[in-house]
């Protein structure tokens, strides 16, 4: 039972999210070229090491997100999942930013998720409603792909009696999906 009203508000969040991908990209061209991939969506795997910043309560994360293309304002709809191996789950939706620092090589990207966390053995960070906020800095390949390094903070904005958060840092590697891109 108390998942429910989480998984609930998880969906309500996920119908945005899987609209704004159905939108357009910022171009309607094939995605040929490296400089191209800008406008790609990204299939996101990652392995990090959660709540580094305590001695207790530590886990290896590992996860797999989805990025669509970006939207008419630059944002990215993705939808994901993440598990530790402590047993705990977190599933979510959100947006990301890709901000160009050098120009098709250097990216910032922030993002915002929303989802359901399923606790496992791991830490208790106070239900299974829980907001993740997080920035990038990734490097793109020639061939479009990108690896990257980020910082996530996990917290369910006092909407809980428990909110201690949890933070975790983690290497990312992306590979662009869809019709035209390099090998």
């Amino acid at each position: 039972m108390r998942y429910i009203l989480p998984a609930i508000v998880a969906l309500v969040f996920l119908i945005p999210v899987v609209a704004l991908s159905q939108s357009k990209p910022l171009s309607q061209d094939p995605i040929v070229y490296a400089d191209s991939f800008v406008e790609q969506p990204f299939l996101v795997s990652y392995g990090g090491y959660y709540d580094f910043n305590l001695k207790d309560d530590t886990a290896l994360q590992f996860g797999m997100e989805y990025r669509f293309a970006p939207t008419n304002m630059g944002l990215r709809p993705a939808m994901g999942f993440n598990v530790s191996n402590d047993g705990d789950v977190y599933l979510y939706g959100g947006v990301f930013w890709d901000i160009e620092l050098i120009e098709s090589k250097a990216f910032v990207i922030p993002s915002f998720v929303l989802g359901s966390f399923i606790q496992g053995h791991g830490k208790d960070i106070g239900g299974p409603l829980q907001f993740r906020t997080g920035i990038e800095f990734a490097y793109q390949f020639e061939n479009g792909h990108r690896i990257g390094l980020g910082f996530h903070h996990m917290s369910n904005g006092n909407i809980s009696n428990v909110n201690p958060g949890a933070e975790t840092v983690l290497i990312t590697y992306h590979i662009p999906v869809g019709a035209g891109f390099a090998d």
